[in-house]
């Protein structure tokens, strides 16, 4: 027979909740408005967050760890077809009612998550499935924002405590203007992983130059430009065309204290056609040590031969360039 959750102690419900799949929490707290109390009162702790804007659906995902991809919870997709009388009314966040079908579904990669299809997803809904994630679960983290490049620049809601952002779209055009109006959205960003072709040029007053590590697969115009006026922590740029002479001067630059001071990781994927002569680039190089794996941390698995050690005379600080 059923149990009556409800009518159980609160101590009683909130050990249940947190012994229940998160789609499950997610699921019950649909169900009435004294079950959304139930989880937000239990605030069962979930592991760091994605929230996904896709073109025609939004998914919550969560990484357990730092393995990637992410394990999706839940997944709202438009379907403008779908037959009514499958849909019932649910409220989702603060007062946002909607039909919907809801379905639980299992994978063996994602575990248990759940379905909501509604006729049209809209920034009320968007924003609706945000506000209720973060009210029914207790996050100790920042949030994730994966965007699809063909959304950037859609009327969407802002999210709350975002620092990491990652905008797919490998065959998309992203205008660096769009890119500009996103960015003043979501200021003291952490990361920044730009998949889509960059169109445009970058002024010096950029939002991008404040973000500490940035990647992208396809920067195009302001590939170059970026690099050599990069100020973070971590760069990695694919399709880049660029010239030993540039490779040279970034590392005298890092090596003299003229720029670069916070680097810790660059990586440059060369773009087709551009040809690099490792024996040139260590030749114009300043003074160069034979990698020493006895100084440097063990963990740096590069092939001793072919790297060198720059040493920064200011601080004894190495770069290792490979």
């Amino acid at each position: 027979m059923p149990l009556k959750f409800l009518n159980f102690p609160y101590l009683v419900q909130e050990k249940i909740m947190e012994n229940m799949e998160f789609s499950e929490i997610f699921q019950a707290s649909l169900c009435s408005k004294r079950m959304k109390q139930s989880a937000i009162c239990a605030r069962v702790e979930i592991p760091k967050t994605w929230f996904v804007v896709k073109e025609d659906s939004r998914l919550v995902s969560i990484k357990p760890d730092t393995s990637y991809p992410s394990k999706m919870l839940i997944k709202l997709v438009e379907k403008p077809k779908i037959k009514k009388r499958k849909m019932i009314n649910v409220r989702i966040g603060e007062g946002c009612e909607v039909s919907a079908k809801i379905r639980a579904k299992h994978s063996n990669y994602d575990g248990h998550y759940c379905v909501l299809e509604v006729l049209k997803i809209d920034k009320t809904l968007t924003q609706a499935l945000h506000d209720h994630v973060k009210s029914i679960f207790k996050s100790t983290q920042s949030f994730d924002l994966q965007m699809a490049a063909a959304k950037i620049s859609d009327d969407l809601p802002i999210f709350e405590n975002v620092k990491d952002i990652f905008i797919s779209g490998a065959t998309s055009v992203l205008e660096v203007e769009d890119l500009e109006r996103f960015l003043e959205k979501y200021p003291k960003l952490h990361s920044l992983n730009l998949q889509p072709i960059i169109n445009g040029g970058l002024m010096d007053t950029s939002k991008i130059f404040e973000i500490e590590r940035v990647y992208m697969q396809n920067p195009g115009q302001i590939g170059k430009n970026f690099l050599l006026n990069f100020s973070g922590k971590s760069l990695d740029l694919s399709n880049v065309i660029i010239s030993e002479t540039d490779i040279v001067d970034i590392i005298r630059k890092w090596a003299t204290n003229e720029g670069y001071q916070d680097l810790e990781t660059l990586i440059l994927r060369m773009g087709t056609g551009v040809i690099i002569h490792t024996n040139r680039v260590f030749a114009a190089l300043p003074k160069a040590e034979m990698f020493n794996p006895a100084i440097r941390p063990p963990n740096f698995y590069y092939d001793n031969n072919v790297c060198r050690d720059v040493i920064r005379p200011i601080d004894g600080k190495r770069a290792s360039i490979r």
